[in-house]
This record gives structure tokens, sequence and C-alpha cells, in this order.
């Protein structure tokens, strides 16, 4: 068990559905692409290695074994290293991350802008792996989502590094904007080859499984972050907003974020068994089941993973 800034075990995330336990995997591939790009500039190569960013795409995304969807796992989070590098002012060189990725990503059959810099090259490369296969509408919500991460406000927010923690409110409304995890859930899509079609992606349903799986996976990462985020001066984190804005201690912080992430999980799983009924189509009952199964899937996956990775050590 984890301890987090206590003597005291950390307590325990009960997820109603299991993991799929994926094979053992190669992190070099993901690494010499990485390095390739020029990624590793405030992460190297060892620290990527043990982060287990190849194991983090075969835990979320089963039963695939292409190492394309580590690739996106590992641009996303070492855009955020190097963010968190600056934010803390452990490295006085500007960032780089995708200012607009859509230049970088257009729909089938528009022309590709030229990449400005190291980490939209990685992500041209990406997406020139993904588009061929990706309707046109799911292209578009794809990139949307993308993008979103790097809205200059939820920017300003993740940089704060004094003052109190925001309410629970403003917390919750910035994390699902800004853990990056929609365009993570968009992807099962791709894997999965279950591309949702326009009508039933925007039902309220879908958009509610969506949401609730958001916030098990953000909280669940902001358990294990924890002790290097408060070492960072970070704010935006769940067991710190509840600390504050509630008056609790540690462990009672602890224990209630813990709480919210079952209690969200029990509900996101309700919500994937009746996902299916949406559609009466045969065809359309098969792709809403294949997604829900997959953000099932993302979501304990990630769980197991972060309960391993050194990524947080």
């Amino acid at each position: 068990m984890n301890t987090t800034g206590t003597d005291r075990a950390q307590p325990e995330i009960r997820l109603p559905f299991p993991a799929t336990e994926p094979p053992a995997v190669d992190e070099e591939p993901i690494v010499e692409w990485a390095a390739r790009f020029d990624l590793l500039r405030v992460c190297t190569a060892e620290e990527v290695r043990r982060a287990g960013y190849a194991a983090a795409g075969a835990w979320m995304y089963p039963p695939s074994r292409d190492v394309l969807w580590g690739q996106w796992l590992t641009w996303l989070w070492l855009v955020d290293e190097e963010l968190d590098a600056h934010f803390e002012g452990r490295s006085t060189a500007a960032p780089e991350p995708p200012q607009s990725p859509r230049e970088v990503m257009p729909p089938p059959g528009r022309e590709r802008a030229a990449p400005c810099n190291r980490f939209t090259r990685a992500l041209a490369d990406l997406w020139a792996r993904t588009a061929p296969n990706s309707p046109p509408d799911w292209a578009e919500r794809f990139t949307a989502d993308v993008c979103e991460p790097f809205d200059p406000s939820l920017l300003a927010l993740e940089a704060q590094r004094t003052g109190p923690p925001p309410d629970l409110a403003t917390y919750t409304a910035h994390r699902r904007a800004a853990s990056a995890t929609r365009m993570c859930l968009d992807l099962v899509e791709a894997v999965r080859g279950c591309h949702l079609p326009a009508d039933l992606a925007a039902h309220d349903h879908l958009q509610t499984l969506r949401t609730t799986a958001v916030d098990v996976i953000s909280w669940t990462n902001d358990l294990h972050s924890l002790p290097r985020e408060e070492d960072s001066g970070a704010v935006t984190n769940l067991v710190l907003v509840l600390q504050h804005h509630r008056d609790l201690d540690r462990p009672q912080a602890l224990d209630e974020a813990t709480a919210m992430i079952n209690r969200r999980a029990t509900e996101l799983h309700r919500l994937a068994r009746h996902t299916p009924r949406l559609a009466h189509d045969p065809a359309e009952r098969a792709t809403l089941d294949a997604y829900a199964q997959g953000v099932l899937d993302w979501t304990a996956g990630h769980a197991r993973w972060c309960a391993t990775t050194r990524r947080y050590a």
C-alpha cells in the first residue's frame, strides 16, 4: 500500500470492474520514438522506461498490442512533464506545447501545416498514423479534445504555485478539462474500431458516462501524484481541495477522496451496463457495448498502472 504524507496506509480504491491483465511489453520502442522527436529534455530515457508508458498503453487499451496507443500517452505525459518543469521553475526554457494542434491535425482531405516545434512534429506523426481509419466526425471531436487542455485559462490555474486550492466546484470543472482524459477515451473508439455515430456520441447518457469516467480517472491520479504535486506547490489536487475547504486532516481527506472515487466508480459501472440499451439496431448496440467496455477497461487499467508506475516516485 502507498503512504501519502502520513505513516498511515492510503485508503483502497475499489473498482467494481476488473482490469485486463496485459502481456509483457517492451518499453524501448516508446523510448526510441520519444528520442527521435527530441522529447527527452526534462525526462531521461531511463525515467521514461521506469514510468512504463508502453505498459500504460497495454493496461489502458486492451486487447491491442499496437505501440501507437502508448505513444499517444507518452506524448501527452511528456508535454505535461515539460509544462510542470516550467511552472515549478525547474526549467528556464519556455515550454513547447502544441499551441494549435488543429494545424497539424487537419480533417481528411485538407493540407497539414508544417509543424512548428518538436511536440507538434511528434503530434503530426501520431495523427498521420491514426487519421486514415478515422471517420470525419470522430476526427473533429478528437481534435477538439486534444486542444482542450492547452486552453490558456486552464494552464493559468495549473501554473498556480501559491495560495489556497480552488473550491470543489471550480476544481472539478477544471480537472475534467485539464486532465486530457477525454482525448484518451476518444482513442478507445480508434483502438476497438467502434467509432460512435455523431448522434450517439452527443447523447446525454454517453456524455455522462464519459464525465463519470473522467472523474474516477482524474481523482485516482490525484491520490497517486499527491506527494509530488504537494512538493511542487501545485494546488489542483482533490485531496488538497478537500483538506482545505472541508477543514479535514490529511487522513480524513484521503478517506473522503477515496470514498468519492468508489462512489463514482459504482455509478460508472451502472452507466456502462445500460449504455447498449441506447440503440435498437444490433450493430449500433454492439458498437455501444464495445465502447462502454473500453471505457471500463481504460479506467481499471489506469488504476492498476498508477499503482505500479514510477512516474510519481
